[in-house]
């Protein structure tokens, strides 16, 4: 398969993490902790006590935590996530402030692991309530992004496209670029040249109008707008995911090349979405409680939505407009294009 070249500036150096994408979606939308645990507990059933630096606060004398959830970023249990529970903690073990999960884990957390307090979302999905990973990928699944698809002349004009699913029209391409025949160390080019996204049922190929076909010694490239979700680094690689993969970041280490600002602001639509169901759906509250929420969800919904609307108009890679035949002739019998 043809591999990927990045275009985004902001994307050369490696990209971002899913953890750098959740870490920053977590501040905008409440707030979000992370430390270290200290060790293990010493008495009541450690598995379900976590002993930390900075959980609690002596001075006010009670848990710094409303209805947070505790996630496990580094060690034996990575991946791994509880919910806090909300009554009276168990304050401190010697030195060190301790919060009692809801459910215990496998075995207590190991001196030195990372874990990250979130609130009001978990990090990963919990039951019924959506974690900061799915408004990520959800994110990712809406923006946009530049990126280059590599092809070999054949001696024809025309290459299939079926390593390629998520390339549906003409309308998600941004030019054909060829190397420079003078120097080929050089950035490509654009060509001047028509092409076009040919449909076979569900087959798809890209077809050349050069006066002249691409050899097998000639690269050239088609530049194209693609799902953030589906150009992703996956610990090895960058690759495209194909139609029966899964798309979007699957573990915290995988990389995408979108910038933070464009995800946060959709991730943040999709966050204050769900908030906005889970309050007006949650019986436990009470209406006034329920008011008193949706005065600070909704406010910030609208905000949000106008934020990710204005970037997607702005900033987002747009197509090139389609190249047309030539119609008139120019000065001195050399051709001019309409496009």
């Amino acid at each position: 398969m043809p591999q990927a070249i990045i275009l985004p500036a902001d994307a050369s150096g490696g990209g971002l993490s899913l953890a750098t994408y959740t870490d920053r979606l977590a501040d905008e939308l409440g707030y979000r902790l992370i430390t270290t645990v200290a060790t293990e507990a010493a008495s009541g059933e450690a598995q379900r006590v976590v002993l930390a630096d900075e959980l609690r606060d002596d001075e006010a004398g009670a848990d710094l935590l409303g209805e947070p959830w505790l996630y496990v970023r580094t060690g034996d249990q990575f991946n791994t996530q509880n919910r806090v529970m909300t009554a009276p903690g168990i304050g401190y073990q010697g030195a060190n402030s301790a919060v009692m999960l809801a459910r215990p884990f496998a075995a207590p957390l190991e001196v030195g692991d990372t874990i990250v307090v979130t609130s009001p979302l978990p990090i990963k999905r919990f039951g019924l309530v959506k974690g900061l990973h799915d408004c990520v990928n959800e994110a990712l699944a809406l923006v946009w992004i530049k990126a280059r698809l590599t092809f070999t002349g054949n001696g024809t004009d025309s290459y299939s496209l079926a390593a390629y699913p998520f390339v549906q029209s003409y309308q998600q391409t941004r030019g054909i670029y060829e190397l420079q025949p003078h120097d080929p160390t050089l950035a490509p080019v654009l060509s001047p040249y028509r092409y076009e996204i040919v449909h076979n049922g569900i087959e798809r190929t890209l077809v050349t109008r050069r006066p002249y076909v691409y050899n097998s010694a000639e690269t050239f490239y088609l530049d194209i707008a693609v799902r953030a979700d589906r150009l992703v680094y996956d610990g090895a690689s960058w690759i495209y995911v194909a139609a029966n993969g899964t798309p979007g970041l699957q573990n915290e280490t995988y990389l995408a090349a979108a910038p933070e600002e464009w995800v946060v602001a959709e991730g943040m639509c999709k966050a204050l979405q769900f908030l906005t169901r889970y309050v007006m759906q949650n019986r436990r509250l009470s209406q006034d409680e329920k008011d008193a929420l949706l005065a600070d969800i909704l406010p910030r919904r609208r905000t949000w939505a106008i934020t990710a609307l204005r970037i997607k108009h702005a900033l987002y890679p747009q197509p090139l407009p389609e190249r047309r035949e030539t119609l008139v002739a120019g000065v001195s019998g050399w051709p001019v294009s309409l496009a």
